[in-house]
């Protein structure tokens, strides 16, 4: 699944690994052409798009009634014309009810983000040992850097910061990590009472964090927006790790998370 906001400065991806559904169906053979197109290891793959309002709606977090969701689609030639174009969408609840939802998508072709594939490829062929790197590596393009940190960090800061806060700022080198928020202004029922824009920092060593790879010893920060990055987040438990690649100030940021036989990524472009 994917999703790209608006201004197209922000990408999420979650890949499911088969093993996470109950019961996975997928034959090409006499799919459409319509949509239908080749993943990197040449299956292949039916790809269409949904209006995100619709699925958020739907989707949106439930009680723990929820007993399954069940997906599917006809893409077949002969599929009959009610099924044309329908997502098939089943809700069951352990209270018995039936919730069903029939939303039109249209077929597409997508080209798969490459962001993620250069970022790691890059990260390979970085020495192991920092101390091997120097600042004369520093305007190198094929930069990379590296840092895995557990989740409970980023949220617990974000708790304590206001929920007018828009841009986040990473900094990190051999020995510190620090995180900023910034805030323009706070605002209570269309009321100003902070006009003066503030800032809220927090500096720990790195060897609170997992595992860091910086391409020199020079300091390295990005600056973001944190509206969609809470998103991410929030997919997160507390004890899950985020895996954190960047390059230069301007250049995208990757954000990985994996749990629970998914893959979750969020790219997002950094200010500076």
């Amino acid at each position: 699944m994917t999703a790209i906001n608006v201004a197209h400065v922000s990408h999420g991806e979650i890949t499911f690994d088969k093993l996470f559904f109950k019961t996975f169906t997928f034959n090409s053979d006499s799919i459409s052409d319509e949509g239908l197109g080749q993943n990197d290891d040449g299956e292949a793959v039916y790809s269409f798009s949904v209006r995100s309002k619709i699925l958020s709606i739907l989707f949106r977090k439930t009680e723990d009634d929820v007993e399954s969701y069940k997906l599917a689609f006809n893409a077949t030639d002969r599929c009959s014309v009610n099924e044309r174009y329908r997502l098939q969408i089943e809700i069951k609840t352990k209270s018995l009810i039936r919730k069903q939802h029939n939303p039109f998508y249209q077929p597409c072709k997508v080209d798969k983000l490459s962001i993620s594939k250069k970022y790691k490829e890059a990260l390979m062929d970085l020495p192991q040992d920092n101390e091997e790197m120097d600042d004369s590596m520093k305007d190198d393009d094929n930069e990379i850097n590296y840092m895995m940190i557990n989740n409970s960090i980023l949220k617990s800061f974000l708790e304590n910061v206001s929920s007018t806060t828009e841009d986040f700022k990473l900094e990190v080198n051999r020995k510190n990590f620090s995180i900023t928020a910034f805030t323009k202004g706070i605002f209570v029922k269309e009321k100003e009472i902070l006009k003066q824009p503030m800032a809220v920092n927090i500096v720990f060593s790195t060897d609170e964090l997992l595992d860091i790879r910086l391409f020199s010893q020079s300091d390295k920060k990005i600056v973001y927006r944190l509206k969609d990055f809470k998103t991410f987040l929030n997919l997160g438990a507390n004890n899950d790790f985020i895996e954190i690649l960047f390059k230069k100030p301007g250049d995208p940021v990757l954000f990985e998370l994996s749990k629970n036989g998914c893959l979750i990524q969020f790219v997002q472009v950094t200010d500076g």
